[in-house]
């Protein structure tokens, strides 16, 4: 009897140690920053994918998407409004992005363990600037293709046709009407775009991940 009274306390020990010295509190998270956002990934001038992220209780859940395949990540919020993001795939390639949420807008860069940098770019959804608008492209004063895009809760989604050819557009806008979008192209080549919506004109210019440049101009519908 006296065996057992012995092993009972010592459990006893042990548990009332575990319970004391553990600290069940967690990593601190941040809540203020809840919401949705859209933004674009960029490799220097050259937008190179498309997010959305949805923030609930401080927790991320979000997809990235190339133009050629979509991947989901997951994260927390920090105090202050920082989000830290791996990002891994099957065949071993892996990404460590680095957000900031402050001041209303995402900001922030992205590394690879092959040695490659870029930032990172977006905004919270809001109805501001949504509706339809359709317009052209012009490149050395010609026009060169047509769009037509929508905008819900601050995404952009839409096509351009040029040559017959008709690609998907997807980006966002900020909360001041300014515009980022990308174009992929089935022969991975990408078109970045970058303007403003004012009233109900949205206009901006375009560059070719290939070389070239222009301009695209068109009204809300």
């Amino acid at each position: 009897m006296e065996k057992i009274v012995k092993i009972f306390s010592v459990l006893l020990l042990v548990v009332m140690s575990t319970s004391c010295g553990s600290d069940d509190s967690g990593p601190e998270i941040s809540t203020e920053f809840d919401g949705v956002y859209y933004g674009v990934i960029t490799d220097g001038s050259v937008q190179i994918g498309n997010y959305t992220m949805v923030i609930v209780d401080g927790q991320v859940s979000g997809s990235f998407n190339d133009g050629f395949e979509s991947k989901t990540f997951s994260s927390t919020v920090n105090p202050g409004g920082t989000v830290f993001i791996e990002i891994a795939y099957s065949d071993g390639y892996t990404v460590s992005v680095t957000l900031s949420l402050q001041g209303g807008a995402v900001a922030g860069s992205w590394t690879d363990n092959e040695g490659g940098t870029g930032g990172v770019a977006g905004a919270p959804e809001s109805t501001t600037f949504d509706g339809s608008y359709s317009g052209t492209a012009s490149s050395g004063g010609t026009v060169i293709g047509s769009f037509s895009v929508t905008i819900v809760n601050g995404k952009i989604t839409g096509t351009y046709t040029e040559d017959g050819e008709t690609t998907a557009i997807n980006g966002f806008v900020g909360s001041s009407g300014s515009i980022t979008f990308n174009i992929f192209f089935s022969d991975g080549s990408v078109t970045s775009l970058n303007g403003t919506i004012s009233g109900n004109t949205i206009s901006g210019t375009f560059s070719y991940s290939e070389g070239g440049s222009g301009t695209f101009t068109g009204q809300k519908n």
